[in-house]
């Protein structure tokens, strides 16, 4: 049976603990799964934030300091699954709008930092992982993932009450996305029994955003999926919360 872990946007930063990727990994060592899929935002990047820019809340923020936090959470990872003698699971890594997004904007309206802010920096391939460009899919055992899929003519990422369903009417398609750090599933079965499966991932950190405020950083579900495969291509899944995580891994 092939089985997938899912790590939603983690949102590593300065200032927040790492400790949740060293939990993470000693999960996936103990549950061994044949693919491990980051969703995407595993890097906050604050720095290139441009929201708040100029407000007393920016001061202090670097780049140098946002890529060294999501490189030591990469490492805390990967160095518990490096322990488990024998297991070497396929890793895949999405960019999402956070990382690669805000590199690229900074890039591409501020020229002069061509050629010294990169999504390179984040050096997913020197850890062993297979990076997947921000606003590319990739195809794994049917499921279609990606950080976010696009909606309408305008190609602004789904959302809304229901973006699992919305998912499987727009694209018709098995996929599991992040961004929304919601949980949302949906399934459909074809006239011909083919099913199709939506999944929006969630988020895997503890700490609350202050631009989402009280109430939606309540909404959000925090954790990690793990999918196991059927012999029909489709999956069943067992969601892991950071409760259960810490209590069975911590």
């Amino acid at each position: 049976m092939t089985t997938h872990l899912v790590i939603p946007d983690s949102h590593a930063k300065p200032g927040v603990s790492n400790d949740r990727f060293t939990l993470a990994g000693k999960f996936a060592a103990v549950m061994q799964p044949d693919v491990i899929i980051q969703l995407g935002d595993w890097f906050d990047m604050p720095s290139l934030c441009s929201y708040d820019r100029g407000t007393k809340g920016f001061e202090g923020r670097r780049y140098k300091k946002d890529i060294a936090a999501g490189i030591e959470a990469i490492d805390n990872f990967t160095t518990q699954i490096a322990r488990k003698s024998g297991y070497k699971p396929r890793l895949i890594a999405l960019g999402g709008n956070h990382d690669e997004g805000r590199i690229s904007k900074v890039v591409s309206t501020q020229a002069e930092y061509e050629g010294l802010l990169s999504p390179d920096d984040m050096k997913w391939n020197d850890f062993g992982w297979t990076y997947v460009p921000y606003k590319t899919s990739i195809k794994i055992n049917g499921v279609n993932y990606c950080h976010a899929l696009p909606s309408g003519v305008m190609g602004r990422p789904i959302a809304g009450a229901n973006p699992a369903s919305t998912i499987i009417r727009e694209h018709h398609k098995s996929s599991t996305v992040g961004h929304l750090h919601l949980f949302d599933y949906a399934e459909r079965t074809s006239v011909d029994g083919e099913k199709v499966q939506a999944l929006v991932a969630g988020c895997f950190f503890t700490h609350n955003e202050s631009y989402a405020g009280p109430h939606v950083n309540k909404m959000w579900w925090r954790g990690l999926i793990l999918k196991h495969f059927n012999s029909d291509g489709t999956y069943d899944m067992d969601r892991w919360s950071m409760t259960r995580l810490k209590r069975e891994f911590g």
